[in-house]
């Protein structure tokens, strides 16, 4: 049987993910030299943001909820971040090595790493205490929502 997680440890892994999802972003927005691009980038960091605001809320909100279980210890926050650390967003760095982006490319990018995290939580769902299942869901629900405003941007844009 592999590792189980509690809610909690679920909600930081998210907090991480939307850090590093921002400073992604913010640094292919200053890579860039197109206006448009550089909306769409800011945008999706902004959104990022939000995100870690609600998953802070949700994190106290599972804290205060959360059946303490005497088999489950919490995840060591090292631990954490070497689980998350490259696994959906590449490293701020990584996002100066890219190609300049176009702004149909920049709405890709940001739909597949979007995705990749639907598909990181999808996995979580099966590690995670079955008494916090449905902390997992109300993030998978964001991210969801997140899509859904991509798609809608790119339907804006025509791209």
């Amino acid at each position: 049987m592999g590792e189980t997680y509690l809610g909690t440890d679920v909600y930081k892994m998210a907090v991480e993910m939307e850090q590093i999802g921002s400073q992604f972003y913010r640094a292919c927005q200053q890579k860039t030299r197109d206006d448009k691009v550089e909306k769409i980038f800011g945008y999706l960091a902004e959104e990022e943001d939000k995100h870690i605001t609600t998953f802070e809320e949700l994190l106290k909100f599972a804290k205060e909820a959360s059946d303490e279980n005497p088999f489950i210890q919490p995840v060591n926050p090292e631990y954490i971040h070497a689980l998350v650390s490259g696994r959906v967003f590449p490293a701020k760095e990584e996002a100066m090595q890219l190609e300049f982006f176009n702004l149909k490319q920049a709405i890709q990018l940001s739909l597949t790493l979007e995705k990749d995290s639907i598909m990181f939580y999808h996995e979580m769902l099966n590690m995670t205490s079955h008494h916090d299942v449905d902390l997992v869901k109300r993030i998978l629900d964001e991210e969801r929502d997140h899509i859904l405003q991509i798609l809608d941007l790119k339907k804006t844009l025509k791209v």
